[in-house]
């Protein structure tokens, strides 16, 4: 996921220490009767603008070079999410703008937009550039059904999120259920089939050993009801929250998952991607 601030810095403050400034031999700079320059208030505010540039030029340049590292890996999409960006609404429109147009810029890929707010949802497909490939909500589920209007106006790829109205699945048969009813409220919007990856949802396994098994067998049953039209993905690195050898875990799961009936995930493309899956690591 690709999530930062915009260009609007904001400095709360500036504590005692944290700006050294040596003003020794500047013209212009007015000695005090102790012998130390007087730092007028002009002169902070030159520098916090100065550092608050240089840090704004170099998040930037950080994300530019994660979009063009994670598509040179064999990433399909480009995931944005600005939802803890701020407690404003405006602000956080405002923030996935701008991320579009900066990710865009340094990638050939379309954009997953990931948000629960219809409002962002809305404003992070409308920046979008069409000419690159449909673009991808991330996620639609019966708990977030309100974003449905906004997938009909875009016709965008959806991520099917077998969450329930009120709840997570307990089993593969409430995983079914729930995508039972929410597919069809797709379709019923031009969603084709092909557009959709369906998440049966990844739980942990330092909870419950049986989760990892839990999720193959969703990915097996969802295969067999709805055939190769659909994707099938998940949040795989999910699986080894808390656990040691993470990337190991990660690697062999996704594996597994595609032996399943699976064809995808939301990974970091770096550790997990086609090369690694066919045993060509390229680590």
């Amino acid at each position: 996921m690709l999530d930062h601030r915009n260009d609007n810095v904001r400095v709360s403050s500036i504590m005692p220490g944290s700006v050294d400034t040596e003003f020794s031999g500047t013209p212009g700079k007015e000695r005090t009767g102790d012998g130390s320059w007087k730092i007028a208030p002009e002169d902070v505010a030159e520098a916090v603008a100065t550092v608050a540039e240089t840090a704004q030029e170099a998040g930037r340049d950080y994300l530019r070079v994660m979009a063009a590292k994670q598509e040179k890996a064999g990433a399909s999409f480009l995931d944005v999410n600005v939802d803890e960006f701020s407690m404003d609404l405006p602000e956080r429109i405002k923030a996935v703008q701008w991320t579009a147009a900066l990710v865009q810029g340094a990638s050939r890929l379309p954009l997953s937009i990931d948000s629960s707010n219809s409002d962002i949802m809305r404003a992070g497909l409308k920046a979008c550039e069409k000419t690159r490939g449909r673009p991808m909500v991330n996620s639609l589920s019966l708990e977030r059904i309100g974003l449905l209007d906004a997938v009909a106006e875009y016709k965008p790829a959806v991520v099917a999120s077998a969450a329930g109205e009120k709840g997570l699945p307990a089993n593969t048969e409430e995983r079914l259920n729930n995508l039972g009813q929410l597919i069809p409220q797709l379709t019923a919007k031009g969603i084709q089939m092909d557009w959709i990856h369906v998440d049966p949802l990844v739980y942990t396994i330092s909870t419950d050993p049986n989760n990892g098994k839990m999720f193959l067998a969703a990915v097996q049953a969802i295969r067999a009801k709805y055939g190769p039209a659909v994707h099938i993905i998940g949040g795989l690195s999910n699986v080894s929250f808390g656990m040691p050898a993470r990337k190991l875990i990660n690697q062999v799961f996704a594996y597994l998952a595609v032996e399943n009936g699976g064809n995808g995930g939301r990974v970091d493309p770096l550790q997990i991607n086609a090369k690694i899956l066919k045993g060509k690591p390229n680590l």
